[in-house]
């Protein structure tokens, strides 16, 4: 009897041992605990990384031009973010028209001239004006300062198309004299503002508040 309980508590050592090697082991322990923090964070991280690439993908689709045709011109286009994922969409138009005409065709299309909003706006469009997009000369933008009836020599200042506000910042080429009512970017002053006369024809910048 004393043998077979020293048989039988020799076993319970023996089992207990190996439950608590099983369930207490530091390695086998620290790797499981940090799995799910590691998967955790992986899921964490991979919401804002997609969303990263794809506000990436909206903002900087410019390099070749689409297959698909916009008038008689192939698209070339850059998305610009105006208020927290309200995206608005440039479009380069290579087809050389007046200041007037180039506005008329962008509202025709539910659009306006470009406005530029900002040091962000005007590094996007100048490396899409830069790419295999752009083409030599100079392009229109939405700042004037045209009276209500488009007659020029307006006094109220220079302000945008888009929403009648002037600019908060301004990227003036320093040969521009501002004696002309209109503006363009200019080539030759690396796209920066330039004042030209609003009846010299030229390439334009359209925006919309879709894709086109």
């Amino acid at each position: 009897m004393i043998v077979f309980l020293g048989i039988v508590s020799t076993l319970l050592a023996l089992v207990n041992a190996l439950c608590f090697h099983a369930l207490w082991r530091p390695w086998h322990s620290h790797e499981y605990y940090d799995s799910e923090p590691w998967h955790s964070h992986e899921h964490y991280d991979s919401e804002p990384w997609h969303s990263h690439e794809h506000y990436d993908s909206e903002e900087y689709n410019y390099y070749s031009r689409e297959d698909t045709y916009f008038g008689s011109h192939h698209r070339c286009w850059v998305s610009l973010e105006r208020h927290r994922h309200d995206f608005h969409y440039a479009y380069l138009i290579h087809e050389p028209k007046t200041y007037y005409d180039a506005r008329e065709y962008c509202e025709e299309r539910g659009g306006n001239l470009l406005k530029i909003d900002g040091y962000r706006d005007t590094q996007k469009i100048i490396r899409l004006l830069k790419s295999n997009c752009g083409e030599d000369g100079d392009y229109w933008i939405g700042l004037n300062r045209l009276d209500e009836d488009g007659s020029p020599g307006g006094s109220r200042g220079y302000y945008w198309d888009l929403d009648h506000e002037h600019p908060i910042r301004t990227y003036w080429w320093n040969d521009a004299d501002q004696y002309y009512d209109c503006v363009a970017m200019v080539q030759e002053g690396n796209y920066q503002w330039g004042d030209r006369n609003c009846k010299q024809k030229m390439h334009f910048i359209c925006e919309y508040d879709h894709r086109q």
